[in-house]
């Protein structure tokens, strides 16, 4: 079974840089080969959704001369995938806050790509960039409010407190930053086990594998690996297990029982 909405942490490339005597942005570089490697996995197995956390609102903590190199990088990697990722059907979007604080050039580069991808029908790549799982859901809800003020605002606030809660989660879910299915899998790499403030929304049924590599580490066949460990999980949502082997035993006891029966009469 191939889930439909895979997410990935990519998690460790700095630590993993250090551990080559390296500067981080070495770490970063060989990040993006690694993110290239996966992409072309997804295509290959059909996955239709694949986000990855590529930069967090809480990333701007970093040193500055990082923040700056990871802009580069992002603006010369969509110049370097843009054509190629429209011949191979691959559409590119980006989640997150277009802030002032993000260089003109990237925000121009991100909307460049965003549009020459936009009719593509294959693999959707979300990337999270300046992205905070509690922004989004907030953002969300206030534009819920905003629609209330067309119109008769008390009113149209008084229809949403009364409406089904699935109704109003549908709204607040059409305001996210982007149209994405739940996530079916999520990966992290790094050796850490936290979600790090990555798709809430989306991860309530996810099934979460925590790999002990560094992303610079992660290979086309650890990703195989944590397909095949997804295919052997059994997905409740909230609900129990068939149990036709309890079935099988009850019949197989009458079974027994009768023919000892039979036996016996004879």
């Amino acid at each position: 079974m191939i889930p439909t909405h895979v997410a990935v942490i990519m998690d460790g490339n700095g630590r993993w840089a250090r551990r080559q005597l390296q500067e981080r942005s070495f770490g970063h570089e060989q990040g993006v080969a690694v993110l290239e490697s996966v992409v072309d996995e997804c295509i290959s197995c059909g996955i239709r959704f694949l986000t990855v956390y590529a930069f967090s609102t809480e990333n701007w903590s970093r040193p500055p001369a990082e923040v700056s190199f990871l802009f580069e990088l992002l603006s010369a990697t969509i110049q370097r995938v843009r054509a190629t990722y429209r011949e191979r059907d691959v559409k590119v979007q980006f989640c997150g806050e277009r802030t002032a604080q993000i260089p003109e050039n990237v925000i121009t580069a991100m909307n460049c790509i965003e549009q020459d991808t936009a009719t593509c029908t294959g693999l959707i790549l979300s990337v999270c960039f300046n992205y905070g799982g509690h922004t989004e859901i907030a953002q969300a809800c206030r534009s819920v409010l905003a629609d209330c003020l067309d119109g008769d605002a008390v009113e149209n606030i008084r229809a949403r407190l009364q409406m089904p809660i699935e109704q109003f989660i549908q709204q607040i879910d059409t305001h996210l930053y982007a149209s994405l299915p739940p996530v079916d899998l999520l990966i992290r790499t790094g050796c850490e086990k936290r979600l790090s403030n990555f798709l809430p929304w989306h991860l309530a049924y996810a099934e979460i594998i925590f790999i002990d590599l560094l992303w610079p580490e992660f290979s086309v066949q650890a990703f195989k690996e944590c397909l095949d460990e997804f295919a052997s999980r059994t997905r409740r949502f909230g609900g129990v297990d068939p149990l036709p082997q309890v079935t099988d035993i009850y019949s197989n006891t009458r079974s027994h029982s009768s023919t000892n029966a039979l036996s016996n009469h004879n």
